[in-house]
């Protein structure tokens, strides 16, 4: 058996990203569907991988539960699906484990953009969420000069030709101390 795990990372700062409540509770909703729906309706997919049963007695779940008809956490822990919620899926596979690695990044990338995230396979690491910058404020737009972190101010750049222009005529130009000579006068 091998165990993948996924786990999202900085999720308050995603959640508050845009300052407005709507926006906050859908994005938790957002959040909420992918793991507890997305995610094990992924796995449970036969194809290169296989979620490895796990055989045991589990707590039926709760009667007075509203939810109990469309989420039983028992039944998820019997199909190897041990955690889908608190920012965290683990599940259990017999095969493929590495696939559903790769099929279950880009789900999180497609219905969680921006989202950062982690995903080990037996406690070793295998890819994180890369973050995407949006560049289309100004404010966001990356360095030129350095190529790293945000722009903070513009640094007008010359171009080879005017470059070449003004060493040559520095080093034409007299430089301050000395002067030049010039021939006598008579």
């Amino acid at each position: 058996m091998t165990a993948v795990h996924i786990e999202l990372q900085r999720v308050q700062a995603w959640l508050f990203a845009v300052p407005r409540l709507r926006a906050m509770v859908g994005a938790n909703v957002l959040i909420g569907e992918t793991l507890r729906v997305e995610l094990p309706k992924l796995a449970r997919q036969t194809g290169t991988w296989q979620l490895a049963p796990i055989n045991g007695r589990y707590p039926a779940a709760d009667a007075e539960d509203p939810l109990q008809a469309h989420d039983d956490p028992a039944a998820d822990a019997r199909d190897g699906i041990l955690s889908r919620d608190g920012g965290h899926f683990e599940a259990q596979f017999n095969n493929g484990a590495e696939s559903f690695a790769h099929a279950a990044a880009a789900l999180l990338h497609r219905e969680l953009p921006g989202i950062r995230f982690r995903v080990s396979i037996d406690g070793v690491e295998q890819q994180k969420g890369a973050v995407h910058l949006s560049t289309e404020l100004p404010v966001f737009a990356p360095c030129e000069w350095t190529g790293r972190g945000l722009a903070s101010v513009a640094i007008e750049q010359e171009t080879s030709a005017r470059r070449c222009r003004s060493t040559c005529r520095d080093a034409t130009r007299p430089r301050g101390g000395a002067k030049t000579a010039r021939p006598p006068t008579s």
